[in-house]
C-alpha cells in the first residue's frame, strides 16, 4: 500500500495483448487468434479478469495481496534454515525495490513472481515430507507456472526429485507418476483446447 502511494500499477510489458487475449478467452470464433496462440492463459486471465470485475483500485490491492503472499512464501522457504534466515529474506525482499516494483505493473512478470514463489514453497514442503499429495500439489503449481510463462515447462524435471530420497521404490513412483499425472493433465487440456480451437 505504502509503494502504491510513490508507484500506482500501470500497465506492463504487452498488457494490450493479455486483453486481447482475456476478451477473445470465452468465444469460439476469435478475432485475434494469434494473440491466443503466442501467450498462455493465466497472467491473460488474472490480468484482464481482475481489471474486468473488480476494477482498477481492486486490481492494485490484488497485487499487493500477490507481493505479500509471495513474500511470505519466499519466508517459508527460509524458515527451513532457521529463524534468522527467514526474517533477513523477509527483510531483504522487502527492501530490494525490484520485487516491489515488479508488482507495480500489470503483466506476466508479477503473475510468474508470484507463481514461482508458491512453486518453491511446494517443492520445499515436497522434499520436506514427501507425499503423493504434496507431490501432486507440486505437479499443480508447475503446470500453473508453464501456463503463465512457458519457459517453466523445464520445472518438469523436479518429477524425478522422489528417487533421490530416502524413501520406498512404491513411494518414489507414486510421487512422480502422481507430479508428472497432474501436468500432463493441465498442459494437455489446454494444447487439445489450442488444437480444437485454432
Amino acid at each position: 500500500a505504502l509503494q502504491s502511494i510513490a508507484l500506482p500499477v500501470i500497465a506492463g510489458r504487452d498488457l494490450g495483448t493479455y486483453l486481447f487475449f482475456y476478451v477473445q478467452m470465452f468465444e469460439w470464433d476469435s478475432v485475434l487468434p494469434m494473440s491466443m496462440l503466442f501467450r498462455t492463459p493465466v497472467a491473460p486471465l488474472l490480468v484482464g479478469g481482475s481489471l474486468d470485475l473488480v476494477g482498477g483500485y481492486a486490481t492494485q490491492a490484488l497485487m499487493a495481496v500477490l507481493y505479500a503472499m509471495s513474500i511470505v512464501c519466499w519466508t517459508r522457504v527460509a524458515l527451513v534454515f532457521g529463524r534468522r534466515a527467514a526474517l533477513l529474506t523477509a527483510i531483504a525482499v522487502l527492501l530490494y525495490p525490484g520485487y516491489g516494483i515488479l508488482f507495480h505493473m500489470l503483466s506476466s512478470d508479477s503473475i510468474c513472481a508470484f507463481v514461482f514463489a508458491v512453486w518453491t514453497l511446494l517443492l520445499t514442503r515436497a522434499w520436506l515430507e514427501p507425499t503423493v499429495t504434496r507431490f501432486a500439489l507440486l505437479g499443480l503449481a508447475t503446470a500453473a507456472a508453464a501456463l503463465t510463462r512457458p519457459g517453466y515447462q523445464v520445472l518438469v524435471v523436479f518429477a524425478l526429485l522422489p528417487f533421490v530420497r530416502a524413501m520406498p521404490w512404491r513411494a518414489r513412483v507414486t510421487a512422480a507418476l502422481a507430479y508428472v499425472c497432474v501436468v500432463a493433465a493441465l498442459l494437455g487440456a489446454w494444447t487439445v483446447n489450442n488444437g480444437l480451437r485454432y
